[in-house]
């Protein structure tokens, strides 16, 4: 930012709910806002979002929801964000889901004879854009830049939406890597505290519990690696999401596992490090979703090796035979050899989880993402 003067950027998120995307912008806000720019975070009050922007010291400004679409409504907070802008003179506007950004283009577009440039960002949704006519006009003429969160989106949106390559900005996720301890072995107290021998080699899936996350196909691949690694344990961790407990319990039992596997239960929460720190192996079982996988990079952060499925934005972030393992979605038996091959080389599980925390650092850091994001709005508003 040597020599620039600070941005003043607005972050419009729609959601109530938390999710991998609502994560992705409040981090990245925090990140910017410690190199000095202005931020202030449009969000609905009451949402998680909202909780967690101003736990990050982000400014929050909650006066529109934008979710809603009756007409007396929508005339009501395009008057509103017509005055926001107004009053604040953004340099740019960061729209973060499909109602922030069509509301923010209508106001540009209609109701400001000059506004601030206007940024998609499509961070977390690994579906490709709508081919509808007005989704290309909104991208194509009413949106100044596109801006991913790795190869895989890019690579959609480009094929879909025809839009010139210098459209689009792709910019990684980080991690404060520097908050995550990184232990080689999973911490004997962790496991206890778990209920869990201590010699046990822990073998982590932390989802929800949602029929994209793969649940039953890890089970059946845990069944057979539990014939083969006589130490192996199970540790299920996540909250209902379309598959409930006891969903998982049935599928355990069929798998002959039950002895050998814990199923925690938990609500949304921040910090899992004291279950991390149980596990040997970390696994991602995904059928889909997976464009950013906070859950892996949090795994690599903590020095734990991985064996996770090729979705999403996965294969970017995990180096196949170095920091982990990738295998096919829907192929138990691929995961399961590859769970016993590295559970059957604890140096090799040291050694995986040990370049992984390394490539954190040097490719996957907060603040690489924030100078990269920095790099981008400035090249978009180009300010004196």
């Amino acid at each position: 930012m040597k020599g620039k003067r600070p941005l003043k950027i607005l972050q419009s998120i729609v959601l109530h709910g938390w999710n991998a995307g609502a994560w992705y912008a409040v981090e990245f806000s925090r990140a910017l806002q410690r190199r000095g720019h202005d931020i202030l975070f449009m969000t609905p009050e009451g949402g998680i979002p909202a909780q967690r922007a101003r736990q990050a010291g982000l400014k929050v400004e909650p006066s529109v929801d934008l979710k809603r679409w009756s007409p007396g409504l929508v005339r009501q907070n395009l008057r509103t964000m017509k005055a926001l802008l107004a009053r604040e003179r953004f340099d740019v506007i960061l729209a973060h889901w499909g109602e922030d950004h069509l509301y923010w283009a209508l106001v540009l577009r209609f109701l400001v004879s000059e506004g601030p440039p206007l940024v998609r960002v499509r961070s977390v949704d690994p579906r490709l854009p709508k081919q509808h006519p007005l989704n290309k006009v909104l991208n194509q003429r009413w949106t100044d830049l596109l801006l991913v969160s790795n190869r895989f989106l890019r690579s959609g949106c480009e094929r879909v939406l025809k839009l010139d390559p210098k459209k689009i900005a792709l910019v990684y996720p980080g991690l404060d890597v520097a908050a995550f301890s990184e232990r080689s072995e999973g911490s004997a107290d962790a496991k206890q505290a778990l209920a869990i021998g201590k010699d046990a080699l822990v073998v982590g899936l932390i989802a929800r519990f949602s029929p994209i996350k793969g649940h039953r196909h890890f089970i059946e691949a845990a069944g057979q690696v539990a014939r083969t690694v006589d130490k192996a344990f199970f540790l299920i961790v996540g909250f209902d999401c379309g598959v409930h407990q006891e969903d998982l319990e049935t599928w355990v039992e069929k798998a002959g596992i039950a002895d050998r596997t814990r199923i925690l239960v938990l609500e949304r929460v921040q910090d899992l490090s004291g279950i991390m720190a149980a596990v040997d192996l970390g696994v991602i079982s995904s059928i889909g979703s997976e464009a950013i996988s906070r859950i892996t990079m949090e795994y690599m952060a903590t020095g734990k090796p991985m064996v996770c499925t090729t979705v999403g934005g996965i294969p970017e972030l995990v180096v196949d035979g170095q920091t982990g393992m990738l295998v096919p979605p829907e192929q138990p038996a691929a995961m399961a050899e590859a769970m016993s091959e590295l559970l059957s080389e604890p140096e090799r599980l040291l050694r995986m989880g040990a370049l992984g925390r390394k490539r954190m650092e040097q490719q996957f850091s907060i603040e690489k993402q924030a100078h990269e994001m920095e790099e981008a709005l400035y090249r978009l508003c180009r300010p004196v």
